[in-house]
């Protein structure tokens, strides 16, 4: 084998490694009843709780909210919420973090960045609308997120820790012999 054909073989080896994704472990995803967004709200830029999570979340198998309320938490309530600060930190500085960190694979740092937030999606004909980053992490290291927020409607904040579920969001499988 010549040096050239080593390295090429190397590098397939290498590249192989870095996008092997194993269907047993990304078939669950952390998720949070908190998807967030970015709104203008009387000309000022901020970040809040999605308003429509209410209907967002009664799409999702009811095993997911029977969890948040066998632990008696109203993350109903936190719709439109507007958020202060994430885990002691500036939103948007965490959003960012999160960009730098979390989410990407090899992607602009914009479109890492916009990934963080909930958002619409339309694949074929099908319109749907994903967690974002925050609210859903595959290989999540961390069981909840803090946030001082300002829920809709009130006037004055509060700090809310909310925990992550995993839920199992593959496809359906029956134990076989091997």
């Amino acid at each position: 084998m010549t040096f050239v054909q080593l390295v090429i073989l190397l590098n397939t080896f290498i590249a192989a490694i870095i996008v092997w994704l194993p269907h047993c472990y990304v078939t669950w995803e952390a998720l949070l009843p908190v998807p967030i967004v970015s709104i203008s709200v009387d000309g000022v830029e901020g970040v809040y709780i999605a308003p429509d999570i209410i209907d967002f979340i009664r799409l999702i198998p009811p095993g997911f909210t029977s969890f948040y309320e066998s632990i008696g938490f109203d993350w109903q309530r936190l719709a439109g919420a507007r958020v202060l600060q994430i885990e002691g930190t500036n939103p948007y500085d965490y959003i960012d973090w999160v960009a730098d960190t979390v989410t990407g694979n090899y992607l602009d740092h914009g479109v890492r960045v916009n990934s963080v937030f909930t958002g619409y999606r339309l694949v074929g004909s099908s319109f749907s609308q994903r967690f974002g980053d925050l609210a859903g992490r595959l290989f999540n290291p961390i069981e909840n997120l803090t946030f001082s927020l300002v829920p809709d409607r009130a006037n004055h904040s509060e700090t809310v820790t909310v925990p992550f579920l995993d839920v199992f969001t593959g496809n359906s499988f029956s134990d076989r012999d091997s």
